[in-house]
C-alpha cells in the first residue's frame, strides 16, 4: 500500500541499513540482561507455540508472578515477537537481530512520515539520521526487553502515514486523480485505525496518537471540526454565527475511539486495571505536591537529555519529594513555559507565509509530538516503579527532536548559505560523535554483570540493580562480594524504600550458607518486619533454616505464613509438605504425648487464651459404635489458618486420644473430629493449633455430656 520507492530513496534505506549495521552491529554479540531473564528464557509461555493463546489472554510477567493482577503491562506484541522468535533459535543473537530490524523499520518510516508532510527529501533524509545516530537510542536498540518501544513507535508512525494519506486523498482533486476512488481513501483510514491498535498493544501510551491527528486535521488540513451557519429559522437569532459540530468531519476518528475501547476492555480482562497497578517499587505513592514537583522536574531532564545526551545510564535515580524553592524547580518551570510558549505562538499567531505554507507550522508539530509522547512518563509515576526517569522514554519523542534538529540544519544550509560548511559540518560531528558513545556502550549490555556494574559506577544508588547484582554474585558462589554490595545498599538505602526486605533476606541466606545460624535468623527477621509480615521468601527461609537445625514445630509457624503468602511457589510448598508429612507420620502414643507437650511448652506455641474454639455437639454413638464424632465450631478469623494435623486429644491423666479422622471447613469454620468410642464418656482435653503461632484448648466434661442427652432424648 506504500509507494514502490525510487532509486534515490533506496539508496536512503541503504545508508540507514549501513549505518545501523556500524553503529549497533556489535550487539549480536550480547546476550540476555536483567528483565530479559524472566521475559524471554525463564518465561514458558514464549517457548512453545501450544501458549499462543497466552498472547492474548496473559501478560509478559505472568509466568513469573503468577498472574497478570501484579502487572501493569499488557502488551500482546511483545510476547508474539519472543515467541516467534524462540521458536527460531533461543539465542540472543536472534533477539538483537530483531531489534535491528525493528529500529530499521522505525528509521525508514520516519523518512515517509516526513516526505509525507514535507515533499522535500532532503529534510526527511536529514531528520531520519539524526533519529538514527541519537545516542539515546542505544538502551532501546540494545536491551530485548525494549520490544515494546521499537514496535509502539514503528505502529505509531505507519498509522499517521496511513493517516495522511486518508486526509491528501479526501481532497476532490486528489481523488478524481487517482485509482480506486473512494474505495483507496477508507482502505487508508481503516489501515490506520489498525496500526494504531496494534501501536497499544505494544505500549499503552500509544492511546494519545489521535492527539497528533487533530493538530493535523487543525492546522496541515484545515478540517474544521465546528462550523460557525447563521440562523434560519429563528428571526432574530440570523444576525448570530451559531456554532454546529461537523459530524462528517469527526466521524473518522469513531475508528479509533472503537479501537481504544477495544484495547482497553482486554488489558482489563488480563490485568484487571485500565492505567495501572499500585507502585512496584516505591515505598508509597507520590503526593499530590510531590508529584507537580515531578511533572516539572522530570519534563526539563527530559528536554536536557534529547538536547544533550551525554552521559548515558541504564538507571537514573530520581528523589520523591516537593522542594518548589529549588533552583532546579525554578528553572524547570521556566523552561517549560519557554517550551509551551513556543507552541502556542507557532501555532496561534501564524505569520503571513505559515498561513499560506501549513508546512512551515511543522515544528510546532512536531514540538507537540514531544510533550505528547513525554507526558505518559510524567504523569503516571507509579506505573514507573523506582526507574522514573528512563532513557527508553524518550525513544518515541526523539522523533520530534530528530525534525526539529534537521530543521534548523536544513534552514541554515538553504538560507544561511554562509553557514553552509557549518550546518555540514554540524552533521558530520554529531554522526561521529554519536558513533564514539554509542559503540563502546553497547558492550556493557554483554551481560547482567556488565550491565550492573558499568550503571552502578555511573549511579551507585541504583540499589535495585545491585540487589541484582548480589544475586548472580552468590549464584556463581562469590558469596563475600554478595555480601559486600548488599550491606552497601543497607548504608545508602536509609529510607527504606528499595525493597529493603529482599536486601535483608538475601544478607540471611548469606550468613546460612556460612552456617551463622543466629546472625541468619536476625537478617530474616529484619526482612519479615520490613516487609510488615509481608515477605513469603523471609517466612519460608526462617522455615528453612529450623528445618535444618531439625527443629520442625518450630518451623512450622513460619512455613505456614509462608504458605498463606505464597500457596503456589515451588519452594515453600515443598518445605511445607516436608513438615506436615513428619508429623503426620507420628502415630504412636508416646510420640504424640511428646507433641503435646512440645506444642503447650509455651515456646512456640502460645496459649490463644480466648474461646475462639468452642465444642458444639457430639453425635451419639452406642455400645456397638466404633467410633464417635465431635463438631466443634472455629470463631477464630480466616487470616487465622488452623493446622488440622496437630490437632490432640487427651484425658485428665495424661492418656492420648487417638484422633481417627480429622476435617476443617474453613468457609464455615467447623471442625469435625472422630474419636473411638471408648473415650465417649471421659472428660477430655483438646488441643487446636493454628497458623499464628497460637494454640486454643477446649474441655469436655460431665456438663458438655449432660446437655448432648438432654439434647438427644428430646
Amino acid at each position: 500500500m506504500l509507494a514502490i520507492p525510487h532509486k534515490r530513496e533506496v539508496l536512503v534505506y541503504f545508508i540507514f541499513g549501513i549505518l545501523i549495521a556500524v553503529f549497533y552491529g556489535n550487539t549480536l554479540w550480547n546476550g540476555f540482561v536483567h528483565d530479559d531473564i524472566g521475559q524471554i528464557v525463564q518465561n514458558e509461555y514464549v517457548h512453545s507455540w501450544r501458549y499462543l493463546p497466552k498472547v492474548f489472554t496473559g501478560c509478559i510477567w505472568e509466568s513469573a508472578l503468577g498472574s497478570c493482577q501484579d502487572s501493569n503491562f499488557y502488551r500482546p506484541t511483545q510476547s508474539l515477537t519472543y515467541l516467534l522468535a524462540w521458536q527460531v533459535s533461543p539465542k540472543p543473537w536472534l533477539f538483537h537481530l530483531i531489534n535491528l530490524l525493528y529500529f530499521f523499520a522505525a528509521a525508514s518510516l520516519v523518512f515517509i512520515l516526513i516526505k509525507k508532510l514535507t515533499k522535500n527529501v532532503a529534510l526527511s533524509f536529514l531528520s531520519a539520521l539524526f533519529f538514527v545516530v541519537h545516542p539515546l537510542n542505544s538502551e532501546v536498540v540494545n536491551w530485548p526487553s525494549a520490544v515494546p518501544e521499537l514496535l509502539f513507535l514503528v505502529f505509531i508512525l505507519l498509522s499517521a502515514i496511513f493517516f495522511i494519506r486518508y486526509r491528501q486523498d479526501r481532497s476532490p482533486r486528489t481523488r478524481r486523480a487517482m485509482p480506486g476512488g473512494w474505495r483507496r481513501v477508507e482502505i487508508n483510514l481503516i489501515a490506520s485505525a489498525v496500526f494504531y491498535f496494534l501501536a497499544m498493544l505494544s505500549k499503552e501510551p500509544a492511546i494519545l496518537l489521535p492527539l497528533v491527528f487533530i493538530l493535523l486535521d487543525w492546522k496541515f488540513f484545515k478540517v474544521k471540526y465546528i462550523e460557525l451557519k447563521r440562523g434560519r429559522k429563528i428571526i432574530f437569532l440570523r444576525i448570530f454565527r451559531i456554532p454546529r459540530i461537523n459530524f462528517t468531519k469527526i466521524s473518522p476518528y469513531a475508528l479509533f475511539f472503537v479501537a481504544a475501547v477495544i484495547f482497553f476492555t482486554a488489558r482489563l480482562a488480563v490485568v484487571k486495571s485500565v492505567i495501572g497497578a499500585s507502585p512496584l517499587y516505591f515505598g508509597a505513592p507520590f503526593s499530590i505536591p510531590e508529584r507537580i514537583y515531578a511533572a516539572f522536574t522530570l519534563f526539563a531532564q527530559y528536554l536536557t537529555k534529547l538536547v544533550f545526551p551525554y552521559p548515558l545510564n541504564f538507571f537514573y535515580y530520581f528523589p520523591q519529594k516537593a522542594d518548589f524553592t529549588s533552583l532546579a524547580f525554578v528553572a524547570s518551570v521556566l523552561s517549560a513555559v519557554a517550551f509551551f510558549a513556543v507552541i502556542f505562538y507557532l501555532f496561534l499567531f501564524p505569520s503571513k507565509r505559515r498561513r499560506s505554507d501549513p508546512r512551515r507550522l511543522l515544528p510546532a508539530l512536531f514540538l507537540a509530538w514531544i510533550f505528547i509522547f513525554i507526558s505518559p512518563a510524567i504523569l503516571f509515576l507509579d506505573a514507573a516503579g523506582e526507574n522514573v526517569f528512563s532513557e527508553r522514554y524518550l525513544f518515541a519523542p526523539n522523533v520530534g527532536f530528530s525534525f526539529i534538529l534537521a530543521y534548523g540544519v536544513y534552514y541554515f544550509w538553504q538560507k544561511k548559505k554562509q553557514w553552509r560548511s557549518f550546518a555540514a559540518a554540524f552533521a558530520v560531528l554529531a554522526v561521529g560523535l554519536s558513533w564514539y558513545v554509542v559503540f563502546p556502550r553497547n558492550q556493557i549490555f554483554k551481560n547482567d554483570f556488565t550491565l550492573y556494574e558499568a550503571t552502578l559506577r555511573m549511579n551507585p544508588l541504583a540499589h535495585s540493580l545491585r540487589r541484582n547484582l548480589a544475586v548472580e554474585l552468590m549464584d556463581e558462589g562469590r558469596y563475600d562480594e554478595a555480601r559486600v554490595q548488599l550491606e552497601k545498599i543497607v548504608e545508602l538505602a536509609s529510607n527504606g524504600r528499595w525493597e529493603m526486605d529482599k536486601v535483608y533476606n538475601q544478607l540471611g541466606s548469606y550468613y546460612r550458607i556460612k552456617g551463622d545460624f543466629d546472625k541468619a535468623l536476625e537478617y530474616y527477621q529484619k526482612s519479615i518486619d520490613s516487609s510488615e509480615g509481608l515477605s513469603s521468601g523471609a517466612f519460608n527461609n526462617v522455615g528453612g533454616l529450623y528445618m535444618e537445625k531439625g527443629e520442625y514445630l518450630r518451623a512450622l509457624p513460619y512455613l505456614c505464613r509462608a504458605m498463606r503468602l505464597g500457596p503456589t511457589a515451588p519452594e515453600i510448598n515443598a518445605n511445607f509438605n516436608r513438615v506436615v508429612s513428619l508429623f503426620g507420620a507420628i502415630d504412636s502414643p508416646e510420640g504424640l504425648a511428646a507433641l503435646r507437650d512440645d506444642i503447650t511448652r509455651g515456646d512456640v506455641f502460645s496459649d490463644g487464651g480466648e474461646n475462639k474454639i468452642v465444642y458444639l455437639k457430639k453425635e451419639p454413638c452406642g455400645e456397638k459404635d466404633e467410633k464417635c464424632r465431635i463438631t466443634f465450631l472455629s470463631g477464630a478469623e480466616r487470616s487465622e489458618i488452623l493446622l488440622p494435623f496437630l490437632i490432640l486429644a487427651s484425658t485428665p491423666d495424661g492418656e492420648i486420644v487417638p484422633i481417627q479422622d480429622k476435617s476443617f471447613d474453613p468457609q464455615q469454620g467447623l471442625i469435625v473430629l472422630e474419636i473411638p468410642a471408648q473415650f465417649k464418656d471421659k472428660n477430655l482435653t483438646f488441643i487446636f493449633p493454628a497458623c499464628e503461632g497460637k494454640y486454643y484448648k477446649v474441655n469436655i466434661g460431665p456438663a458438655e455430656a449432660a446437655r448432648d442427652r438432654q439434647i438427644n432424648n428430646e
